[in-house]
């Protein structure tokens, strides 16, 4: 029913799908089948965890009709599932449910394991056709050419099992008790603590970043300083706090090349700027014109009255490397991983940058001039551009060809892509390379998606996926493969498929207000929103932050703070949730029993280190 499996299926059938009492159109029929029919073997595809659309003809396929006259279309569901998203919803969860976990060794012992061949495999019922296993077939030993083809066709298109990995019995994963799990997995359990600040100057914040060793954060009002403190998640201080945590006796640190005020960021609260600045978008905010890399080390930036996209090295401000355009920068986004930044214009378009300084494989480094793509013409200035590109000590016209790919190297940011969406203005946006997703808002109120990989080479195709109506402030992509949407002013998150298909929304509730998603967990199932309280005689709380399940879009923690909240982010493994407050105060919510655990596993390993010392 979708593609490119729909066109698999054609091609394997002669060019046309088979009879359609054979395909796949009821799922209680077919768990009666596989419980019922030695010979009816299915797998559970990945499709089956994330892809409602899977079970809906959303492309209107002749599928056929069957000899009792049904013709074909969407999938038949269980009784217990109300739609298409909540059977697949429905799976995600019981997929990460205690009893799968509890049992999931099993699996591993039939399908990879001990039990995949030989005695234990017989006594287990998990044998299969012998061409299905690697090796019982020598292919070049066939001399008919028919029986040959018969059984590649055979090998190539009716399954094949895995290579056996283990000879020995899987272990059992640990417990949840056992086990250290993501932060929100047992909600009651979860403790705030404030981060000592020292004595240093605070700012009022508007983005941050949690590094491995440390919180980095950027002010949201000129100058724009950057501050960091060092932070290590799980690991105990002297203090008895579940964490390590302290502010740098040098925190503080201007962004030189920042000196030009953001303008379109800032139009509203300055009223001192120049004429040009009432010409720019005034829904640009400094949140989507701001990105601190992976590490730390460098500031992305725009909204700049010139056009430009700024690099700058975090800990001194010097300007790395500035992009001039012709069409005014409207946001911009890092990929989770760091290696990859995006930016949104005015005109509708997304241009796609390698961060070399981001890639994990320096080998990965773009070298070669021809990877530059042939859009930038119609973004930068060519004189301008040029300059930055062969910039040296000699000019930069008499530099040889042979010069390019070492020159081209060098620089830190490099153009591979240029995405056009023909819609308004685009108002934010995500990136996810783990997806191969670039996903934006318009001021079209248009929900567009875009694969990272299509359109090599400065080609201008249309967006894959295009979802009107769509009335939202912020877009996220989640690692569980969905995109989240959220309307401050309807107090609304709603959750998309990637493909577009709306699965499921949650309105927030009448109680909050100015309703602002911050971040979702790295492994995507967890949204941290905060929102405005509203005003109560004597109540000293002023802000909410709120945590959603995005597999059941239900609300699973809740806590009231006396300030507002200015960005929030999750440590790599989700065990710690770092919030810094407007007035740059810095808390930390986290499970106490997780760096008991982690303390624990290492001391099993023979670890040793000073920091132990208060806790034996």
């Amino acid at each position: 029913r979708l593609e490119p499996f729909a066109g698999l299926a054609v091609s394997l059938q002669g060019g046309k799908f088979d009879h359609a009492d054979r395909l796949f159109d009821d799922l209680p029929g077919t768990w009666d089948g596989c419980l019922s029919d030695m010979s009816d073997v299915k797998e559970l595809i990945p499709e089956f965890y994330y892809c409602p659309e899977m079970l809906l003809n959303v492309n209107k396929f002749n599928l056929g009709t069957r000899q009792d006259g049904k013709k074909l279309g969407d999938v038949k569901l269980p009784p217990w599932a109300s739609d298409a998203a909540d059977f697949i919803a429905t799976h995600q969860r019981a997929l990460e449910s205690e009893y799968v976990s509890n049992n999931l060794h099993h699996w591993i012992d039939l399908v990879f394991g001990s039990k995949q061949r030989g005695q234990e495999a017989t006594e287990a019922f998990n044998v299969f056709f012998y061409m299905t296993y690697e090796g019982q077939v020598d292919i070049d030993a066939i001399t008919d050419p028919i029986q040959q083809k018969a059984a590649l066709d055979q090998i190539a298109h009716f399954g094949q099992t895995p290579y056996q990995l283990f000879k020995e019995d899987h272990p059992i994963r640990m417990s949840v008790e056992e086990s250290i799990s993501s932060l929100f997995t047992t909600p009651s359990a979860v403790k705030m603590y404030p981060v000592d600040g020292g004595s240093s100057e605070r700012a009022s914040v508007g983005q941050m970043v949690l590094t491995n060793e440390s919180i980095v954060m950027i002010s949201s009002l000129y100058p724009y300083t950057v501050t960091a403190m060092d932070f290590q998640a799980n690991t105990p201080d002297s203090s008895g706090l579940p964490f390590s945590g302290k502010s740098r006796s040098k925190a503080f640190t201007a962004i030189s090349s920042l000196s030009q005020k953001l303008s379109a960021v800032t139009n509203l609260l300055d009223t001192g700027l120049s004429g040009w600045s009432t010409s720019l978008d005034s829904h640009l905010n400094f949140k989507d014109c701001f990105a601190i890399s992976a590490n730390g080390r460098n500031v992305f930036s725009c909204g700049y009255h010139d056009y430009t996209i700024r690099l700058c090295e975090s800990s001194n401000g010097k300007s790395v490397e500035v992009l001039r355009g012709l069409e005014q920068p409207t946001c911009l986004k890092l990929s989770q991983c760091g290696s990859i930044l995006v930016v949104g214009f005015r005109n509708s378009t997304v241009g796609v940058w390698v961060f070399q300084e981001g890639l994990k494989n320096p080998i990965e480094r773009v070298r070669s001039y021809s990877t530059m793509s042939n859009m930038e013409d119609f973004f930068f200035n060519g004189a301008t551009f040029a300059e930055l590109l062969f910039s040296s000590s000699s000019s930069s016209s008499s530099s040889s060809q042979e010069d390019r790919p070492q020159r081209d190297g060098a620089r830190k940011l490099i153009l591979v892509n240029t995405l056009s969406f023909c819609c308004g203005a685009i108002k934010c946006l995500d990136v996810n390379t783990n997806l191969d997703t670039v996903v934006a808002l318009s001021s079209d109120h248009e929900l567009l998606y875009h694969s990272l990989a299509a359109a090599k080479g400065g080609s201008t195709a249309s967006s894959l996926v295009r979802v009107n109506n769509v009335h939202a402030d912020c877009v996220m992509i989640s690692n569980e493969s969905f995109v989240v949407t959220c309307n401050s002013d309807t107090s609304q998150v709603s959750c998309f498929s990637m493909n577009g298909a709306l699965l499921r929304t949650a309105s927030i509730g009448d109680t909050v207000s100015h309703l602002e998603p911050q971040v979702l967990s790295h492994r995507g199932r967890y949204l941290a929103l905060c929102g405005s309280l509203e005003k109560r005689a004597h109540a000293a709380k002023v802000c909410c932050i709120l945590i959603y399940d995005m597999l059941s879009m239900e609300k699973i923690f809740e806590h009231e703070l006396q300030a507002y909240v200015a960005s929030c982010a999750f440590s790599i493994d989700d065990t710690n949730l770092v919030t810094v407050l407007d007035d740059g105060e810095v808390m930390v919510f986290t499970d106490p029993a997780t760096s008991l655990k982690l303390v624990d596993q290492m001391l099993r390993l023979g670890w040793q280190e000073s920091g132990l010392e208060a806790l034996q």
